[in-house]
């Protein structure tokens, strides 16, 4: 089912959930905790002058943040959404893979269910949220690296953090200003299946296929890339929290797409 989302100068974005996300009890919940004071007043402040910008008939930029393979890496994480809020950004994705990584899974997960960011279900997530019931199949599957990673996250995790990951959808579809996006972790047709920056083209008209949207927002790969095919781009923003091949800057990406041809810019962030 399709879930429309609208982006707007008021406070608050609009979801309009879907049943199945409301059975689960996925992203879309009722927070029983309240944003941290600070953060929220500092974000009420850009969302006036947007909104001044907007009433005084200024050219506003329609942009969005993509984010994702975050890795309970808090700081990276912190500095990115900073740079966020500072453009005033209110529509940020992510594709996925909060924890294992990073010693903060828990503070991660609670500044996206604050700040109720769309999320989808990355392949940690899944190991993670799922190791208590099915732990000796993943060590069959695993190598040592990645248990030990999935171990320290669900010993770490608060019993409902790993229900939240449990429970995050695998694709997410939306609709922002007439703009089709589909958020997936590996590609459209599995989480386990990354699309690599110099993918075929007819590797990409597949994924165009199943998702059926004009911006398609993945991740799982760590390398950050955007490619055009047949009026759909396709953007995967990069690891924010364990960058590819041991590189120590990590990646988020901006798009403006009221640019003409779209505009997409990756920013880099200092991972410690």
């Amino acid at each position: 089912m399709q879930i429309p989302l609208f982006f707007a100068p008021n406070r608050h974005l609009v979801f309009q959930e879907s049943q199945k996300c409301q059975q689960n009890r996925g992203l879309f919940v009722l927070l029983h905790r309240q944003p941290r004071k600070k953060d929220e007043i500092r974000r009420r402040v850009v969302r006036q002058q947007f909104r001044l910008k907007r009433t005084k008939g200024w050219d506003i930029e329609m942009l969005l943040a993509v984010l994702g393979d975050i890795h309970g890496n808090l700081s990276a994480f912190n500095r990115a959404l900073e740079i966020i809020d500072d453009l005033g950004i209110e529509l940020v994705f992510n594709t996925g893979d909060l924890v294992a990584g990073s010693p903060y899974p828990n503070e991660v997960i609670e500044i996206v269910r604050e700040r109720r960011i769309p999320s989808v279900q990355g392949l940690f997530d899944r190991w993670v949220g799922l190791f208590q019931r099915k732990g000796t199949h993943f060590r069959d599957k695993l190598d040592e690296t990645q248990i030990a990673l999935i171990e320290d996250s669900h010993r770490q995790l608060r019993l409902d953090y790993v229900e939240f990951l449990r429970n995050l959808p695998r694709h997410y579809r939306c609709t922002a200003e007439n703009i089709d996006i589909f958020l997936c972790h590996g590609s459209p047709e599995s989480p386990a299946d990354g699309i690599p920056p110099d993918a075929s083209e007819n590797r990409l008209l597949r994924a165009r296929e199943t998702a059926n949207a004009q911006l398609i927002l993945l991740g799982k790969t760590h390398q950050p890339f955007v490619r055009n095919l047949a009026d759909t781009w396709f953007v995967n923003p990069g690891s924010l929290g364990i960058p590819v091949s041991g590189n120590s800057t990590g990646t988020f990406a901006l798009v403006n797409t009221d640019a003409e041809p779209w505009e997409i810019e990756f920013r880099k962030i200092k991972v410690a």
